[in-house]
């Protein structure tokens, strides 16, 4: 049995084969996480970092894509972030990150799971992000954020999708135009 309310049909099956199965109890998770974060340069720049732990537990998995899903798989993600923003100038603030995640399958009905990184889930990851007020009240803008790289196993997985997301990186600019307050 399924509803629906929109046209392009719902979002849940109860399916035993389909992973979004309305029948399967939800996968738990639980994170560890020690941070710190240090004001820097007269509150000019917040420089913080963090160690975690992700694990995540009866997790839908199953042997074959024909076989019904279970809750008995598990994964765990290790990992650390460090992050920066402050401002150079009045004028001009920088805002930038790394993070690092060490991830795996720890448990799974799959062999082929078994040990392996979690697809989609980038080692390295960062981001640099800039903004500058010009004197006459304009805020221009660019971000750079970039994610490498991706497995061997999400070659197997995605196949050609996979060559145009193996090292993805973006980059974007802005601008915006501050009103000027009335001072009077």
């Amino acid at each position: 049995a399924s509803a629906d309310a929109g046209s392009t049909g719902s979002a849940l099956s109860d399916l035993p084969t389909q992973a979004n199965n309305v029948n399967l109890k939800p996968e738990k998770s639980r994170n560890l996480e020690l941070g710190t974060k240090w004001n820097l340069f007269d509150d000019q720049a917040i420089v913080s970092a963090a160690i975690f732990r992700t694990k995540k537990t009866n997790v839908r998995t199953r042997n074959l894509n024909n076989e019904p899903f279970t809750l008995d798989g598990e994964q765990r993600i290790d990992g650390f972030e460090l992050n920066m923003s402050g401002n150079i100038t009045e004028q001009w603030s920088v805002y930038a990150g790394y993070s690092y995640l060490d991830s795996k399958f720890t448990q799974s009905a799959s062999s082929l799971d078994q040990g392996e990184v979690l697809p989609l889930v980038a080692k390295n990851s960062g981001n640099v992000c800039t903004t500058y007020v010009l004197p006459f009240g304009v805020t221009i803008g660019a971000v750079l954020g970039a994610m490498l790289p991706h497995t061997r196993r999400e070659d197997e997985l995605l196949g050609e999708a996979s060559e145009q997301a193996r090292s993805r990186a973006m980059a974007a600019g802005s601008e915006q135009y501050e009103k000027a307050r009335d001072k009077t």
